[in-house]
């Protein structure tokens, strides 16, 4: 057997990406980037493209036999996840020969209501006949009509958005405000760029605010993989501060559990004590921040140690001690997760980090905070204003109160009625024909939005489209990555952008000229060889042979603000935001207290739900993440489940302001005794029978094999949520939920 060092075994184990066989150390997931058939014993070969089923945009190798895909690996090539790939793209297979994939336009009968489930079949010209007669009649009309686009931004890119640009000024819906919108906000307005990346190779020091990435970041596996590299190379110390023993927190030197919404509080306080003892970065405050050392220091003042440790709920010694430490080892970075930013404070909390980042000068250096370095491509860039047309959260909401009529909506790849707060609410706006005359969704499977809809569309997978991608890079160091089929598209499925191109056809010879390409692949390549040292030939055929490309002669630079300021209208880091106080808010970063949290009652608790790392909510049907993850229940604290007289396995009744569910209680201590905590992504009431634990006969004989459907498909969360957003960020409340706690 080969032998493997000590490092390479801890990489093994905390990834899990790998297993070791008698004949070697044998990458089963891709690392090597190979795949053997099990008939000819032959290595299969993969075709590179890009897993779109989370942010992070993982490298990967479909590999076929035959006609049909055999496997979802990692890319070797990619630089970003570099062959490592998480369960949700390998279940990408489930995605494809899904039992309950749509394959056909199906139409809602006449004469039944929304949400019987009653369909006929059609065929294409018919479906995309009456969403064009739709359209047209709103451009000729104009007054009181609308159309709205819903779908995830990175969704709206390429030929979607130029047929969307061709239709005047469409309402663009985006999902946005459910995760990132409180954080971009922050970041936006600090130093001009809505994501940060963490060179967390580099790192000594890693100060996690409420952020999971061994299991929900956004980058998931490109930035977990070097966490490890940081404390394997560098003897990185991992500090995770988070309500609950989350993932990482349980990988972490320390978990510090903390009263939630209350970090921002925390921040200042390091901050105060840090700025007390002399050990911040006087060069990067005064040079590059718009607030002098004395204005800090004053400001700070007003943040002491023990009024920390009273509203945290952390000791006094330890927040000195976290001060020291995050001020004195370098390179170090403080950086934040959903845990902080999902709340109804969640951009001051988001400021209050990033002020943390900078008075030690954290901000792009090497295992710093740094800058995203990416590239622009036309059409697909999802950071513009074109797609940030109108919360999405407030839509439903503008809908029913002021009796908009939404003459067409449709929805691509998104299933606002599991997905947003208040399920009961949206499902009520969705089921109204006077407010929504015509629903449009076009996805994989029947998704509860899809149930409520007049028309329904087969969708493609990634695994059957074209893309083009700049993701932020983690090794800091642009690169251009790309999406091509591996399959053939089953049924009648289409890409979306077919559908959009078929829309311009009809619309006569104006819109049409946009898409007058003879495949979509040269469209792709128009665009991507515009990036400054990518030629037509040989680097476009690379990055299909390759699936990504890099310059071969760009370098990693740190401090790249140095070169044109920051994106800010000062071209500095803008620790005090002049904009804000006209808004009527403060211009400095600050701890704001959320009132529902203030003197809970002895039955009340804060409502956390949090992400599993094998779900999200549109990968429900998978058969693989299903059996992994299938139910979920309410963690409680032993304390206070004393406190109530619950014990384990009990059921419990949590009441919000706006209703009820009903779950089984588990006791751990890795919970905050003020909060209550249960799993998204579950519950699912349409989505397919896999999503419903039901066990069922079909061409997958796996179905018959469901041995959780006593179990049950775990609660939604969803129901007892209510739409509270961010003042600041617009983005949703999700942390902020008081409930009330009690057997059934």
């Amino acid at each position: 057997m080969k032998k493997i060092n000590r490092r390479d075994f801890l990489k093994i184990g905390t990834l899990g990406a790998t297993v070791i066989q008698f004949s070697g150390l044998i990458p089963i997931f891709g690392i090597t980037g190979r795949n053997v058939s099990r008939f000819s014993k032959n290595f299969r070969k993969g075709i590179p493209t890009t897993c779109n089923l989370c942010p992070a945009r993982c490298g990967v190798l479909g590999f076929r036999h035959y006609e049909y895909l055999a496997a979802v690996q990692g890319n070797p090539k990619h630089i970003n996840n570099r062959g490592r790939i998480c369960a949700r793209g390998i279940a990408g297979m489930n995605q494809v020969y899904d039992p309950d994939r749509i394959l056909h336009p199906l139409k809602r009968r006449k004469g039944t209501k929304r949400g019987e489930g009653k369909w006929e079949k059609i065929s294409w010209d018919e479906a995309l006949g009456e969403i064009f007669t739709r359209l047209q009649a709103i451009r000729n009309i104009g007054n009181g009509e609308r159309f709205v686009f819903h779908a995830d931004k990175r969704n709206i890119t390429g030929l979607t958005r130029r047929f969307l640009e061709t239709l005047g000024n469409p309402t663009i819906l985006t999902s946005d405000p459910l995760e990132i919108s409180n954080k971009a906000a922050a970041q936006k307005m600090t130093w001009g760029k809505s994501i940060e990346v963490i060179d967390a190779s580099n790192s000594r020091f890693f100060l996690n605010f409420g952020s999971n990435p061994f299991e929900s970041h956004p980058f998931y596996i490109n930035f977990n993989q070097r966490i490890i590299d940081g404390k394997i190379d560098r003897h990185a110390r991992l500090i995770t501060i988070d309500p609950r023993l989350s993932n990482t927190a349980g990988k972490s030197d320390e978990w510090i559990p903390i009263k939630p919404g209350t970090d921002a509080y925390l921040a200042l306080a390091m901050a105060n004590i840090i700025m007390e003892k002399n050990l911040y970065d006087a060069e990067f405050i005064s040079q590059w921040t718009n607030v002098s050392v004395a204005e800090l220091k004053d400001y700070l003042s007003n943040y002491p140690v023990r009024k920390a440790a009273e509203i945290t709920q952390i000791e006094t010694e330890t927040i000195e001690r976290l001060a020291v430490e995050f001020a004195t080892t370098h390179p170090g970075v403080a950086f934040s997760g959903g845990g902080v930013t999902k709340h109804i404070n969640g951009t001051e909390n988001e400021r209050c980090i990033m002020l943390l980042n900078a008075i030690v000068g954290n901000i792009d250096i090497k295992g710093g905070f740094c800058l995203p370095r990416k590239y622009r491509l036309k059409d697909f860039d999802p950071d513009d204003e074109f797609i940030q047309n109108q919360n999405s959260l407030e839509f439903f909401n503008l809908v029913n109160e002021q009796k908009q009529k939404v003459d067409l909506y449709f929805a691509y790849k998104i299933n606002p009625v599991y997905e947003y707060p208040d399920c009961n609410f949206t499902q009520q706006v969705m089921k109204d024909e006077k407010l929504m005359p015509f629903a449009v969704v076009m996805d994989t499977v029947m998704s509860e939005t899809a149930a409520l809809a007049d028309l329904v569309l087969p969708a493609t997978t990634f695994l059957e489209s074209w893309d083009l991608d700049s993701t932020p890079s983690f090794d800091l160091v642009p690169f251009v990555a790309l999406t091509q089929p591996v399959i053939d598209p089953p049924g009648e499925s289409k890409p979306i952008y077919d559908v959009c191109i078929q829309l311009a056809t009809f619309m006569g010879s104006r819109v049409a000229n946009i898409f007058k390409y003879e495949k979509i692949e040269d469209y792709i390549k128009e665009i991507a060889i515009q990036v400054p040292g990518l030629t037509p030939s040989r680097d476009f055929e690379n990055l299909k042979k390759y699936g990504i490309w890099i310059p071969t002669t760009q370098q990693v630079e740190y401090q790249i603000y140095q070169q044109q300021g920051f994106k800010t209208l000062s071209k500095r880091f803008e620790i005090a935001v002049s904009a804000l106080s006209n808004r009527g808010f403060s211009s400095l970063p600050k701890y704001e207290p959320i009132r529902e949290h203030i003197n809970l009652a002895k039955n009340e608790l804060v409502l956390i739900p949090y992400h599993v790392n094998v779900l999200r909510p549109d990968l429900a049907n998978s058969k693989w993440l299903a059996e992994i993850n299938h139910t979920n229940m309410a963690l409680l604290n032993p304390k206070t489940a004393r406190r109530l007289k619950i014990k384990q396995g009990d059921k419990i009744v949590l009441e919000s302001s706006i209703g009820q569910i009903e779950i089984d209680a588990h006791i751990t201590g890795g919970i905050h005794p003020e909060v209550v905590a249960i799993a998204n992504s579950l519950g699912h009431w349409e989505f397919g029978r896999i999503a419903q634990a039901k066990r069922f006969e079909s061409d997958d004989p796996d179905t018959e094999f469901i041995w959780w459907e006593k179990k049950g498909n775990g609660i939604n969360p969803n129901f007892i949520i209510p739409l509270s957003a961010d003042n600041l960020g617009k983005g949703q409340s999700w942390m902020d939920t008081k409930v009330k706690v009690r057997k059934a």
